[in-house]
């Protein structure tokens, strides 16, 4: 901006002695020469500057999709969530970008970040539902048992009981205070 109006008052000026002109208009041309050069480089730098951290941040936000993987444990959600935070934390510290360079590597981020969250939600929604349905089917099993309680048949309700107790060893297993009620009620029964 500063060099635009140099420009501008050098044309206001107006013309110098004939003899002095070309030297002048030589040594304004070769100063703003430079300047121009020199700001060519600064954003040419800043460019690449910009185009290195979009790879990094597009390589975090890829780093973020592939902590997503099949069958993953309770304990693996938990480290791989730390580590997916402080992947998050890593891109925002690499700084801002151009306007069109930000939008995009923001929207790679945004992406990843849902695609984990939503891959972690998935599984914990299918812990809990098999959570409900391992104590349905123990709850069963357990009125089942209770059922037998008072049945003086003695073979007849030691078979059915053993019965009970293979098929509850069949059953997953999963440490909850609520297991452990039911597992003392059948112990009970």
């Amino acid at each position: 901006n500063d060099l635009q109006e140099l420009h501008q008052k050098w044309r206001k000026i107006g013309p110098v002695a004939k003899e002095a002109r070309e030297i002048i208009w030589a040594r304004f041309q070769k100063t703003t020469k430079e300047i121009n050069k020199k700001i060519n480089e600064y954003f040419l730098a800043k460019k690449e500057k910009d185009s290195k951290k979009l790879e990094k941040k597009n390589l975090i936000s890829q780093k973020i999709e592939n902590l997503i993987t099949e069958n993953q444990s309770h304990q693996e959600w938990k480290s791989n969530s730390i580590i997916c935070a402080k992947l998050e934390s890593e891109w925002r510290s690499l700084g801002k970008l151009s306007k069109n360079k930000n939008k995009i590597a923001w929207k790679k981020l945004r992406e990843a970040l849902n695609k984990f969250h939503s891959s972690k939600n998935l599984f914990y929604k299918a812990k809990k539902q098999e959570r409900k349905e391992t104590l349905a089917k123990k709850l069963i099993i357990c009125k089942k048992a209770e059922e037998l309680q008072n049945n003086t048949n003695w073979k007849e309700t030691s078979e059915k009981i053993i019965k009970l107790q293979l098929e509850w060893k069949k059953i997953n297993f999963f440490q909850e205070k609520q297991s452990n009620k039911i597992w003392k009620r059948f112990k009970n029964a």
